[in-house]
């Protein structure tokens, strides 16, 4: 008999869930015919502690699932669990240690703040007449697309770096970058929700792309489903007509000692190779205009500015509730 399958909220080991009480489940195989559960026992436990934070007891029971009481209420705090099954045959099998983490929880755990790029006049023919304008007074003939913002701040890592997360989330849709390496495996990022009721907030392990020393983040944004041309008739900005960025870094030192880097008026603005990108429309690169020295510690672009602070507020955060969208496969022709 096999314990395998292990899911959290349907996920396998998920990064930044906001959960406080997640759904656990499982799988069971067995190689003779007619074999199932009849009672299962489920452990969690802080990672890093021999502090049991919640423990079934054996239940008798044929669900391959567990739903846990309020108990996971640390931001940031990994959690591990294990399963195990008793057969109808008396036979007991323990399961692989699985893991779910939660992410920033409460809006006091925020210190960044939402920003957006400061409006600019015209940087290429192609960038002329979207900024600034109202938002229902053209068609999208007379439209002019808008081009991918790029924003970035220099910061340093002061030591040995024992963990480190990145929490991000747009009003509009992300890729995030450090140290030129792209972060993740996200795709369109934030993902579509309904924006005024909740933003979903994506988590990523930053642990191994940190650098002691000089380091660089790097963000393009698009306008994904906030302001991108959507329904019958490809109208634009439907919930609103300015991107923004809201995204924190937390590092763990080794020495005990962590640090914070939010967005906020020190991150700079510019734009690239990105003359546009829409989900219908396509997306436009120009690669006379790429400049990867964006990326790199030192970078003084001549056309780069800052950026604005707002305050729309942290309520509607959620970490990502579902496996995001991803690459797959890749077709070659």
């Amino acid at each position: 008999m096999k314990v395998y399958g292990l899911r959290c909220d349907a996920m396998e080991n998920p990064l930044g869930i906001s959960v406080t009480a997640p759904r656990l489940s499982w799988k069971m195989e067995a190689e003779e015919r007619h074999i199932f559960q009849t009672a299962y026992h489920v452990t969690v436990t802080e990672d890093g502690q021999a502090r049991v934070v919640y423990d079934s007891g054996i239940v008798e029971s044929q669900n391959h699932f567990a739903e846990l009481p309020e108990v996971c209420t640390v931001s940031g705090m990994r959690y591990r669990w294990q399963v195990t099954v008793r057969d109808n045959r008396g036979r007991e099998s323990g399961s692989e240690e699985a893991w779910f983490e939660t992410g920033l929880l409460t809006e006091q755990d925020w210190q960044a703040k939402w920003i957006e790029p400061k409006q600019q006049q015209t940087v290429h023919d192609d960038y002329a007449g979207y900024w600034g304008e109202p938002k229902q007074s053209k068609t999208i003939e007379e439209e002019k697309l808008r081009p991918c913002p790029m924003l970035r701040r220099e910061f340093r890592v002061k030591g040995k770096v024992a963990r480190a997360r990145a929490y991000a989330t747009a009003h509009g849709i992300y890729r995030l970058l450090l140290n030129g390496k792209r972060v993740g495996n996200y795709e369109l990022a934030p993902e579509m929700t309904c924006y005024e009721q909740y933003l979903q907030v994506q988590t990523y392990d930053i642990t191994e792309l940190l650098q002691e020393g000089d380091n660089v983040i790097g963000v393009v944004l698009a306008d994904g489903w906030w302001a991108g041309r959507l329904g019958h008739y490809g109208i634009p900005v439907q919930y609103g007509d300015h991107l923004a960025l809201l995204m924190q870094i937390q590092i763990f030192y080794e020495d005990g000692t962590d640090e914070v880097i939010g967005t906020d008026q020190t991150f700079g603005f510019g734009f690239g190779a990105r003359v546009y990108a829409d989900l219908y429309i396509g997306e436009k690169y120009d690669a006379n205009l790429a400049d990867d020295g964006w990326l790199r510690p030192g970078y003084a672009g001549s056309s780069w500015t800052g950026v604005t602070e707002k305050e729309y507020g942290y309520a509607n955060l959620t970490g990502q509730n579902a496996e995001h969208i991803q690459v797959l496969d890749t077709l070659e022709f």
